[in-house]
């Protein structure tokens, strides 16, 4: 049995959700500072692009081991699978586990995630010709971006 002091430090584990290329390192750097800082782990997810087969077994994992996560939306989320599973995952976990979940809307408009508007929209277009037949999975991510897109976060434009 865990026992636990009053003198412990309780850390809550923090996962974020960004596309590396759109955002750079700048803005997640400070913001894992600032999360280290304050005694918060975080799921430090470097090189995304280049490990996304691997990563689409372990990125669920840390999701469900978050307590709270951050969905940085940027202007290309939308093509890219990972992020779209991520968000999919991370409202799932919302829903099952009431994981606290904050949007950044990183130099993108509020409407164009929820409202699937512009870069959102052309995004789910480009995987409808891909996944075809994958109606299914176009849905949850379609649901996944509104749902979290209409959340309550931070709008952020530099």
């Amino acid at each position: 049995m865990a026992s636990s002091s009053s003198n412990s430090k309780t850390s809550s584990k923090v996962f974020v959700s960004f596309r590396e290329e759109n955002i750079g390192n700048n803005f997640v750097t400070h913001l894992y500072a600032a999360l280290n800082h304050a005694g918060i782990y975080y799921f430090d997810i470097q090189r995304r692009e280049k490990d996304e087969g691997n990563l689409m077994i372990t990125v669920p994992k840390m999701i469900e081991e978050s307590d709270l996560a951050i969905i940085i939306f940027s202007e290309n989320n939308a093509y890219s699978r990972l992020c779209l599973e991520e968000v999919v995952k991370i409202m799932e976990c919302k829903k099952q586990k009431d994981l606290k979940v904050f949007p950044v809307f990183y130099r993108v408009e509020l409407g164009r995630v929820s409202g699937l508007k512009g870069s959102y929209r052309t995004g789910i277009e480009y995987f409808q010709k891909k996944l075809n037949k994958d109606v299914r999975k176009l849905m949850r991510w379609k649901d996944a971006l509104q749902e979290a897109g209409s959340l309550s976060g931070w709008d952020l434009d530099d």
